[in-house]
């Protein structure tokens, strides 16, 4: 079944007709790298490379590729399996079979029937169904629908690919209203085949999320977002996402809010039971008994059950003067709940406004010239289409009828005038100023000037129309003459101080050297000399409005003591000022000794160098460390841990092991500070060096003496023979010999506890003279001599 690949090396389509096998060690297959080569491989057909065989069910087109066989999975699957291939490139989408064969040694011990094929398509891996598979023959083929090609993996291992959500549930989607903002109204759960994911959710925006924004999600819970009343919204939408951080699934809800036996004015009383439920009003006042409270009835004294008011002006019709509000009262409206009409001057029953004849005496209103007065016979003697009997001014020569009849001229008659001296169409008869200078004719007969002659008026200083000799304000400034100071001056009435200015144009009325303006912004009496306010620095501003209260030279806001001129500035806020303060900065360090020492004796972080925080700085300080040792005797002046140097080393005795140097540690030293000594055995207070005696035995320590006496058994000193010092000499041999010059006791290195025995047997010698032999053995002579046993 084998046939060769045609391969084209020109930039044309390469196409695969027919089955092809590669037989040579050929790990890979290049297609190019030019976008216009491709290899086809056609329906039916397949291409086969080191083990992987690859049969689509329609023309599939390889692009740009490179396919390679690997010894390992590149990506992220777990497969101890050594068989993948991959592409270079993700492949087009692909349908079809995949075919892998595979050899036993690549399985690494695994079970062949747990074999599958897996796919990473580029984002993700996905498992594939075998649809035949063969142990024996060692290869296994996976049917594939639609599917890009990034790697093709054998592998024991199924990987989970993500299933997405299938349904939200919310466990409850109703809320009591009125509750606080952020009450969980239920929580939220998915339905999703993958049982070990994990979701988020979140509010989005979409189909059904008209009121996300009331509401808010934290965790899993629906909480709310905003204050909720049945009464104005008891319902609302959202939409909820939920998210496996992979796929979402998305779902509207419907909140509902019930409605609660509320108290809306918090009397006590619920709105069920509240004759007002808007205002507040526990006692349930209702005096007319209508069942409406008199806080929100509209006739509390009138009972009006159905709050009847047509001109919604808070009165109700039963109390109301004005029911319709049409600004004539009831009792003079004709239509008094019509706010269109007021008038129904023919009474009629139709209102002026809509009635075409007014008077009702039979001439339309568009055509009578007297529309509300019936007039039959439309006399009308001037001709100005006013009937005569509305007309004021029937002859229309200016002067009213009544006018005329009172000053004996024909109201008919046009040719017939009253005198009128100054043309005001007002008969003199009538006219109180006939000359209209704006005198009235009295005034200026009382004043002296021409009542009929306008050139002549009687002085007017204020110009009012009021003649000065009637006047009683001539400046017309509201003081009577009689008690203004200027009666002629309209700017000015008062003189507090009797200095001739006016107080409005005096900047001080009462001369007490403070001015006005200042004296009421500052609450004394502008008018009362003996009424000033605080002056602290006496310069006649007063303190509330002075910027430099106590004339020190800094202004008030920046001035600590503002009423104290010795004092301006206080830098660590105690209340003592900073000239009379030590410690400006309340660091602790005099200002003085911050000063002499170099740190800024205004700023509590700038502090000299103080080494035992005694607050005396060290530049001053006769002990910096605090130790309790002068500086000058001090041989470590800036550790307090340390004072003494014995041995001069640098290191303070405190701190070493070895003070004096001696070699001898301290704590092992009884002369720790005298290098000539460091042990005193018998701690008689003489170092072992000095001491003849070290171990205060009464015997030089230099020196051997052998006891002449042994007394075994007796409990005392001489039970044993002793040989004072004779462990100084280690390599020492002791020979004790009888009378008969027979050795009876011999020991090497002696250590003082020969008892008399027979060669150190049990057996004890008997009481006599004994002969003894010391060898030191360090080149010296033996030292002999006679010892006693006695019982």
């Amino acid at each position: 079944m084998n046939s060769l690949l045609s391969i084209n090396h020109t930039k044309k389509c390469l196409f695969l007709f027919l089955f092809v096998g590669f037989f040579a060690k050929a790990q890979t297959l290049h297609i190019g790298s030019n976008t216009s080569e491709k290899l086809t491989i056609t329906e039916n057909t397949s291409l086969y490379i080191e083990g992987l065989t690859i049969s689509p069910s329609s023309d599939f087109h390889l692009s740009n590729t490179k396919l390679s066989k690997s010894g390992s999975t590149s990506n992220t699957i777990s497969s101890s399996i050594n068989r993948s291939y991959l592409f270079n490139t993700t492949t087009a989408s692909f349908t079809g079979s995949l075919k892998i064969s595979y050899q036993e040694g690549e399985l690494n011990g695994e079970t062949e029937n747990s074999l599958g094929l897996v796919l990473f398509i580029g984002s993700n891996w996905e498992n594939q169904s075998t649809t035949n598979s063969d142990t024996s023959s060692n290869f296994i083929i996976a049917s594939v629908n639609d599917k890009t090609l990034k790697e093709i993996t054998l592998s024991n291992y199924v990987y989970n690919s993500n299933s997405t959500p299938t349904d939200i549930s919310l466990s409850s989607s109703s809320i009591n209203e009125n509750v606080a903002t952020g009450t969980t109204i239920g929580t939220l759960s998915t339905t999703d085949s993958d049982s070990g994911d994990t979701h988020t959710y979140t509010l989005v925006s979409g189909t059904g999320d008209t009121d996300n924004a009331s509401f808010s999600i934290s965790g899993a819970n629906l909480l709310t977002n905003t204050a909720l009343d049945y009464e104005t919204k008891n319902s609302y939408s959202i939409l909820v996402q939920t998210s496996d951080n992979t796929a979402t699934y998305t779902k509207t809800f419907t909140i509902t809010v019930n409605d609660v036996d509320e108290d809306s004015d918090g009397d006590g009383i619920t709105n069920n039971l509240d004759n007002c439920p808007s205002t507040a009003n526990a006692d349930q006042a209702d005096t007319d008994g209508d069942g409406i409270g008199d806080v929100c009835d509209n006739a509390p004294t009138v009972a009006n059950a159905n709050q009847l008011d047509t001109d919604r002006d808070g009165l109700g019709d039963v109390i109301d003067s004005d029911d319709d509000g049409d600004g004539v009262p009831d009792t003079e409206d004709d239509f008094p709940t019509d706010a269109t009409e007021s008038t129904d001057t023919d009474g009629d029953g139709t209102g002026d406004i809509s009635d075409l004849d007014d008077d009702g005496d039979g001439v339309p209103d568009a055509t009578d010239n007297a529309p509300f007065t019936p007039n039959v016979d439309q006399l009308d003697t001037d001709g100005d289409g006013i009937g005569d009997i509305d007309d004021l001014d029937d002859d229309n020569d200016s002067y009213s009828d009544t006018d005329e009849i009172s000053c004996g001229s024909d109201p008919l008659f046009a040719a017939s005038l009253p005198a009128d001296t100054d043309s005001d169409d007002t008969p003199d008869c009538l006219d109180t100023d006939d000359d209209n200078d704006g005198y009235l004719d009295t005034d200026e007969i009382t004043c002296g000037s021409d009542p009929l002659d306008a050139t002549s008026t009687p002085l007017d200083t204020d110009s009012d129309g009021i003649a000065n000799c009637i006047d009683t304000d001539d400046d017309n400034d509201s003081y009577l003459d009689e008690s203004d100071a200027f009666p002629l001056d309209a700017t000015e009435w008062l003189d507090t101080d009797a200095d001739g200015i006016g107080n409005n144009a005096d900047t001080d009325d009462d001369n007490d050297g403070q001015t006005d303006d200042h004296e009421m912004a500052c609450g004394s009496d502008p008018l009362l000399a003996s009424s000033m306010s605080l002056d602290t620095d006496g310069d006649s501003v007063p303190d509330c409005v002075d910027t430099d209260d106590d004339n020190d030279g800094v202004i008030d806001t920046a001035d600590a003591f503002p009423l104290d001129p010795a004092e301006w500035a206080d830098t660590d806020a105690d209340g003592i000022g900073n000239n009379a303060d030590l410690d400006d900065d309340n660091d602790g360090q005099s200002d003085y000794n911050e000063l002499v020492c170099g740190s800024d004796p205004l700023d509590q972080y700038s502090k000299s160098s103080d080494i035992d925080s005694d607050s005396i700085p060290d530049c001053v300080d006769t002990d910096k460390d605090g130790d309790g040792y002068l500086n000058d005797s001090d041989a470590f002046p800036e550790d307090g841990t340390e004072w003494v140097d014995t041995d001069g080393d640098g290191l303070g005795d405190n701190f070493e092991v070895d003070d004096d140097n001696d070699g001898c540690l301290d704590s092992n030293d009884a002369f720790p500070l005298d290098p000539s000594e460091c042990s005193d055995a018998d701690n008689d207070g003489i170092g072992d060096n000095a001491d003849p005696d070290d171990n205060n035995d009464g015997f030089e320590d230099n020196k051997l003496f052998a006891s002449g006496a042994l007394t075994p058994g007796s409990g005392g000193l001489e039970s044993t023979w002793k040989i004072i010092n004779i462990e100084q000499y280690p390599v020492n041999r002791v020979s004790v010999y009888d009378k008969n010059t027979q050795e009876v006791f011999s020991a090497q290195n002696y250590k003082n506890d020969w008892r008399g025995t027979y060669k150190n047997s049990t057996n004890p010698l008997p009481a006599g003279s004994y002969y003894y032999v010391i060898d030191l053995n360090n080149g010296q002579d033996q030292i002999k001599g006679w010892l006693y046993i006695t019982y």
